[in-house]
């Protein structure tokens, strides 16, 4: 009877100690991991989405086949404003941590700034890859020559004008400082140019430039690809000049300031209300070097020449699609900026009311988020207002 308790109190012992192991592995099961995604784009109908679909592969298949001629569309595009009116919010980014993961599938132009961030493209259409693609094949003396000239490269700007004559500015890094370049010849679509400076800053400098757009427009171009040679070095980079599609978020109105009407010059587009406080075009102007500096220029015009404009890096943190980095506000504009040289009388009061805008989302591929402050001097009050641009691209090929 002994042996018989024995070997019950045994059996239950092992009994509960392999329950309790299963329970406990069950609650060793992994918590699910949260990762915040990147801010959605504007939105549109879906008429409009398939036929902008239509539109470009027709113009890809077109150029993928090498028969076009090169140019760019020059009609008028109505500002496509999408809008809530929700609490403003910034965008964020996707990080796994790894630079290796996250770089695949950005357009990078290989080139980073002193902090850090990475250059990127501005286009989804694969150029600034191709470019640094053929860049890699080239003997290694060569690529580090060509190397530092990318690196010394500044800033870039062009300009068709109503002459039929191709503008093109370029800031090299001089010492401490800047030494500009600037040139002109006649524009020809769909061949090469070579763009003649009578500058004594540009003595041994060569500039050739070459419109990449797939669409046959011979008066503009809206992808020009640029190359600019010295002594034994090249480098090559891709400006971009379009229309850019506005989604914006602001915050609720309480009361009549310039928080307000600003608010309203978006609000009108959207309804389409016969006012001058209304949105009439946004552009977005970009540079990309290879393995060099990218930066970008939006613009946003009112039907009483109202202007909002922000310059800045393009660029994203090496784990982060938000670089969260400042953005300069742009009052003054020279001749050579896309069609801002031309509008006579400017209105800056929506300007002069953004106390600060940063940079919070780039897409790598021509989306761009900017949170701003704006402060209403009647009332003392500030508040955010969030701007999205998306490049509305015009087909190219290399």
């Amino acid at each position: 009877m002994k042996l018989k308790q024995i070997l019950v109190l045994t059996l239950a012992v092992v009994f509960f100690t392999a329950c309790g192991k299963k329970k406990e592995a069950a609650q060793q099961v992994a918590t699910p991991q949260t990762v915040e995604t990147a801010a959605p784009g504007p939105t549109i109908s879906s008429d409009e989405a398939k036929k902008r679909a239509e539109a470009d592969k027709k113009a890809q298949d077109e150029a993928n086949k090498k028969r076009v001629s090169r140019g760019q569309h020059t009609g008028d595009k109505k500002v496509g404003t999408k809008g809530t009116k929700s609490s403003a919010g910034s965008s964020r980014g996707v990080s796994d941590g790894r630079d290796d993961n996250f770089t695949t599938g950005l357009a990078l132009t290989g080139g980073a700034s002193k902090s850090g961030m990475l250059f990127t493209g501005s286009a989804g259409d694969g150029i600034i890859s191709q470019l640094l693609e053929d860049e890699k094949i080239k003997l290694a003396e060569k690529q580090n020559r060509n190397a530092v000239l990318a690196a010394s490269i500044w800033d870039m700007a062009y300009l068709i004008d109503n002459q039929g004559q191709i503008h093109l500015d370029v800031e090299l890094k001089k010492g401490n400082g800047l030494t500009k370049v600037q040139a002109k010849t006649l524009y020809t679509a769909g061949q090469e140019m070579s763009i003649v400076s009578n500058q004594s800053s540009a003595s041994g400098i060569e500039l050739r430039a070459e419109c990449l757009d797939a669409s046959a427009r011979a008066a503009q171009c809206s992808n020009l690809l640029v190359t600019l040679i010295q002594n034994d070095a090249e480098a090559k980079a891709i400006l971009r000049q379009t229309y850019a599609d506005i989604w914006y978020e602001h915050e609720k109105i309480k009361s009549a300031n310039e928080y307000a009407t600003l608010v309203q010059f978006f609000n009108n587009a959207k309804w389409d209300v016969e006012t001058a406080n209304k949105v009439s075009t946004a552009y977005m102007n970009t540079f990309e070097v290879v393995n060099g500096k990218a930066g970008f220029k939006v613009v946003v015009t009112g039907k009483r020449n109202q202007l909002i404009a922000f310059s800045a890096n393009l660029v994203v943190k090496k784990n982060s699609l938000d670089p969260s980095t400042a953005v300069d506000k742009e009052t003054q504009f020279r001749d050579i900026d896309l069609w801002m040289g031309r509008i006579a009388s400017k209105d800056l009061a929506f300007s002069r009311s953004i106390s600060d805008a940063r940079l919070v989302q780039n897409s790598t591929k021509g989306q761009i988020t900017i949170d701003m402050m704006v402060s209403s001097a009647g009332t003392g009050t500030k508040n955010s207002f969030t701007l999205r641009f998306t490049r509305i691209p015009v087909p190219a090929v290399l």
